[in-house]
């Protein structure tokens, strides 16, 4: 049985008609600006800081900063339609949309007016930002952006143009989640934005470093561009190589706690964080995102999920508003050692317990039925979570090629109660349903890149999973009519994955794809003798089969994209098979 999801020729003959159109005659629509900042008196202003956004004035899309001339220039695509502000201390902001005729100069002069007051013998004078910006490096002098009263990370970060940190217990860098976080260039902080923003403080800050295009260490010698932005905290002399960190103790009415431990420490050769949270004020001690991130390449979170991320979230990790009582507690720590200069080993451990006890109001009426669902539920989720990760990276003395092993082990024993007391139905007077989870897992994994040449690259890795994941569900029922049912067990043993890579590089185009499969392998069993499949089991698996090929050309104002992505899948669920396959190309 196959359903297959085909490609007329005559949107194929439309592609290559796009791509010949853009790659022969077509014209780009976006080119860089470059220009001067002066004053109003025509003097060159130096330290001036010019800002692109898109249209919505909120996504910086590119950044300069004004040299004692007065020169600026942005190298990012600018369009019609966006915006560009040029701000300096003592002097009003200008902000400039940009249209066609705007995008037709060849330099724009900008010129900022004087906003100084001069006070009864008092002169006020403005110092520049330091703001610096060095390839694919935007730098930030922290003691510029420091503000009274700022204590943490997260404060400073709110002072800094394109950075934010949410609600949420994001950092976002132009409206996205920073990829990867650093403390002094060591992967110490386990991409935890909350913890980090929180447990860092702001006066041991001396820099804040963007990093676009970010490779690690492991992949440092890759020709290819990566698509990742990371944040690197660079310390003030003071705090370099010592212990710092504080510890917070909060107590108030009705047995409310909150307490908080930061300690970090940055060597020459290796490093190290912990990060203590425990409170039962219903606030979560992470967010959802550091959740996820902590899990790193066990679960592939996007590429398994397509995106819904909240199938990788248990239930009741973050609190609701019906909690009567809460416990979030969770240990964090993290070490990084260098094993000499081509050789590094770090180790993430984590330790989480949450508890929520919640109480609602069951209430429900049934139109043109005598049906009425009254009474309290109490729901009792217990959240243990356990997880640890070993990870060694090294590089061949030749320079072209390095290796990782990962060996992440995870433990997961969630418990979920709800008890119902009330008429929950017409037959019951008591109702009682209880979801359990119990998970262990082990993912090795090994990878293996090499580079013969600065123009093309090869990679490949294998990663495992050995699992052991038991979904049960189980309903009891009391009342006139007296049922037990233990609907589904679900046994998910593992998963095997492959993964190939190439990339070429030349000086107007750059070519890169991967190939990827996977085998999955799970069993369920049948054990409600309310169905008609009363204690049965079956074999589920899953083959999956994934290509994609990215080409980019660009020269000059001319660029062109184009993407192709091929998906397949075959399940077999005992004797019934069933395959699917997705073509999707996109200019």
């Amino acid at each position: 049985m196959s359903n297959v999801l085909q490609i007329s020729n005559r949107y194929f003959l439309h592609t290559l008609l796009g791509i010949l159109i853009l790659l022969i005659g077509g014209k780009g629509h976006s080119q860089n600006l470059s220009g001067r900042v002066l004053n109003d008196q025509g003097q060159a202003l130096d330290g001036a800081t010019i800002l692109l956004y898109e249209a919505d004035s909120t996504t910086m899309r590119g950044f300069s900063i004004s040299d004692s001339l007065g020169n600026w220039q942005i190298n990012k695509p600018v369009k019609a339609n966006m915006l560009i502000t040029a701000a300096y201390l003592g002097y009003a902001t200008q902000y400039i949309p940009i249209d066609t005729e705007l995008l037709s100069r060849d330099t724009i002069v900008i010129v900022l007016r004087s906003s100084a007051q001069l006070l009864t013998e008092v002169e006020v004078r403005a110092k520049p930002l330091r703001i610096v910006v060095k390839g694919d490096t935007l730098s930030f002098d922290a003691k510029a952006f420091l503000r009274e009263g700022d204590q943490t990370l997260g404060d400073l970060l709110g002072n800094m143009p394109g950075i934010e940190y949410s609600k949420s217990g994001e950092i976002l860098y132009n409206n996205k989640r920073i990829d990867k976080l650093l403390l002094e260039g060591r992967d110490i902080l386990a991409d935890q934005h909350k913890l980090s923003a929180e447990g860092v403080q702001a006066q041991d800050v001396k820099t804040i470093n963007i990093i676009e295009h970010y490779r690690s260490f492991s992949e440092q010698y890759l020709p290819f561009k990566s698509n990742k932005v990371a944040m690197d905290i660079k310390l003030t002399d003071e705090a370099k190589f010592r212990i710092n960190g504080d510890v917070e103790l909060l107590a108030g009415h009705e047995s409310k706690y909150e307490a908080k431990t930061n300690v970090y420490r940055v060597g020459e050769q290796s490093g190290m964080t912990s990060f203590i949270r425990a409170n039962n004020i219903g606030e979560a001690v992470m967010s959802s995102g550091d959740f996820l991130s902590i899990k790193g390449s066990l679960y592939h979170a996007l590429n398994e999920t397509k995106g819904d991320l909240s199938q990788l979230i248990p239930a009741g990790f973050t609190p609701s508003m019906d909690v009567q009582q809460n416990y979030d507690n969770v240990i964090l720590f993290n070490l990084e050692k260098d094993k000499g200069k081509r050789q590094k080993s770090r180790i993430t451990s984590m330790v989480n317990y949450a508890k929520r006890n919640q109480q609602s109001t069951v209430l429900q009426n049934f139109e043109d039925r005598n049906l009425l669902l009254n009474g309290i539920k109490n729901k009792e989720t217990i959240f243990p979570y356990v997880y640890s990760k070993w990870t060694m990276d090294k590089l061949f003395e030749n320079k072209n090629g390095r290796i990782s092993f990962e060996i992440p082990a995870y433990a997961d024993l969630s418990k979920n109660t709800q008890t119902y007391d009330g008429d929950v139905s017409l037959q019951a007077s008591h109702n009682f349903y209880t979801n359990r989870t119990k998970t262990f897992n082990v993912a090795p994994k090994i990878s293996f890149y090499k580079s013969p040449s600065k123009k093309h690259s090869y990679y490949w890795d294998v990663d495992l999973l050995l699992e052991n994941k038991d979904h049960n569900l189980f309903l009891s029922q009391d009342g006139e009519f007296q049922t037990e049912i233990n609907q589904a067990n679900r046994n998910q043993k593992g998963k095997a994955g492959l993964k190939l890579g190439y990339y070429r590089f030349l000086e107007n185009w750059e070519l890169n794809g991967e190939f990827r499969s996977s085998y999955i392998l799970t069993d369920w069993r049948i054990e409600s003798k309310e169905t008609p499949l009363y204690d049965t089991d079956f074999h589920h698996s899953i083959l999956n089969f994934n290509s994609n090929v990215n080409f980019e050309y660009e020269k000059n104002k001319w660029m062109a994209k184009l993407k192709f992505n091929a998906d397949f899948n075959h399940h077999r669920l005992d004797t019934l098979q069933k395959q699917n396959f997705v073509y999707s190309p996109s200019l």
